[in-house]
């Protein structure tokens, strides 16, 4: 099957077979962007999420986000998972953008994998340059400036609300 709309959805494929009574394996190959994905599932059937696993190309999907047009606010983001529980969006920032003081929806990570950012939260200024991790609990007030231009990793698990 294949379907054009903007960069999402190119190339869908979904296969399933029955493994047991009650249980559905579900294997679908799904193109997002500039990046492969696959996504395996073997659990009960209307719970496809319980047993799913996302791999990336992270180089790819940052030359991607890299080579998007950047928005007023010299911050891009592109969202790679998107579950009910938990999101990974990886964020882009230009050299000297801001991200105001906000609070998540739940515990975050910040994980730097190019430049350099300073995060500030729960009066704390933390210096995170690249292959640094920072984690923050449910809806503590943070902000995010790029000292450098920046590529970061932020998870949201949305269950510790």
């Amino acid at each position: 099957m294949r379907s054009d709309t903007n960069y999402h959805a190119v190339n869908v494929a979904v296969a399933e077979s029955r493994i047991e009574p009650g249980v559905m394996d579900f294997r679908r190959r799904i193109k997002i962007g500039m990046t492969d994905f696959q996504v395996e599932s073997n659990g009960a059937q209307g719970d496809a999420t319980i047993h799913q696993t996302f791999s990336f190309d992270l180089a790819a999907e940052i030359r991607a986000l890299q080579a998007e047009p950047s928005p007023v606010v010299g911050r891009s983001t592109r969202t790679l998972v998107s579950l009910p529980a938990l999101r990974v969006l990886l964020v882009a920032m230009k050299a000297g953008a801001r991200w105001d003081e906000h609070v998540a929806p739940g515990r975050i990570t910040v994980q730097m994998l190019v430049g350099r950012i300073r995060l500030s939260a729960a009066r704390r200024r933390i210096e995170m340059p690249a292959g640094h991790l920072a984690a923050l609990g449910t809806r503590v007030p943070h902000d995010v400036e790029a000292v450098e231009e920046s590529v970061f990793l932020l998870t949201v698990d949305r269950d510790a609300q």
